[in-house]
């Protein structure tokens, strides 16, 4: 019985990791209006693919790094005023 919850539980794993990978695929295919697929050949598809995907996670590093940059003047503003008080 034991053997039979873990796969239950790897199963459950599985299913939330592929569930993960479904939704980045869709966040990509959204962002990046990749809706339609412009290749016909599948190396072509995959470079298409391969390209999406790189641009995708340069967009979201440079999105990240700002949204950093803009905490830390936010925490560096605050405590120059908290400092003038």
């Amino acid at each position: 019985m034991w053997s039979l919850q873990k796969t239950v539980a790897e199963l459950a794993d599985y299913f939330m990791r592929r569930w993960k990978v479904e939704l980045y695929f869709d966040d990509i295919k959204t962002s990046q209006a990749m809706d339609v697929l412009r290749t016909k050949s599948p190396a072509m598809i995959c470079r298409e693919l391969l390209m999406h995907m790189i641009a995708y996670n340069l967009i979201r590093s440079v999105a990240y790094a700002s949204v950093a940059q803009s905490a830390d003047t936010v925490a560096k503003r605050r405590n120059q005023l908290q400092r003038n008080r």
